[in-house]
């Protein structure tokens, strides 16, 4: 789980990271996480039902799903922080709170799309997910 974890943070994360704009940044995340979910089906089903036996049936990987997360919202945080400093967002935006709120919402978007495929249209809903995320930091 150590490796997933690494790798997807550096496949999902770094590359955004680099934009000049932290709503860049963050809009473009969204696209490539989501995104995800129909480029790397079988990845994402193997994450989630990972993430899901850590909380139940196999609780010794939870503190690799929470490292995971951790990194995940870390880096969301620093993104929200940058938009902050720079203007982009409010400055009473608490940036831990946003960064869970964030990921909760790509997971919970990916979750119904991994059960519902055929209902759930992500590529669909990526731009209403990121207007959605701008729109509550602004």
């Amino acid at each position: 789980m150590g490796h997933l974890a690494t790798s997807f943070l550096e496949e999902q994360q770094t590359p955004v990271a680099e934009q000049s704009s932290a709503a860049r940044a963050i809009e473009n995340y969204v696209e490539l996480y989501l995104n995800g979910v129909a480029k790397r089906e079988s990845h994402m089903r193997a994450l989630y039902a990972i993430m899901g036996e850590s909380v139940s049936s196999v609780p010794e990987i939870r503190s690799d799903v929470a490292r995971l997360t951790r990194g995940m919202r870390r880096n969301m945080a620093e993104w929200v922080r940058r938009g902050m400093g720079s203007g982009e967002f409010r400055a009473d935006v608490d940036p831990d709170a946003a960064a869970t709120m964030i990921i909760g919402l790509l997971r919970g978007v990916t979750f119904q799309a991994l059960i519902d495929p055929r209902d759930v249209k992500v590529k669909e809903l990526i731009p209403l997910v990121q207007r959605q995320i701008i729109l509550s930091l602004t």
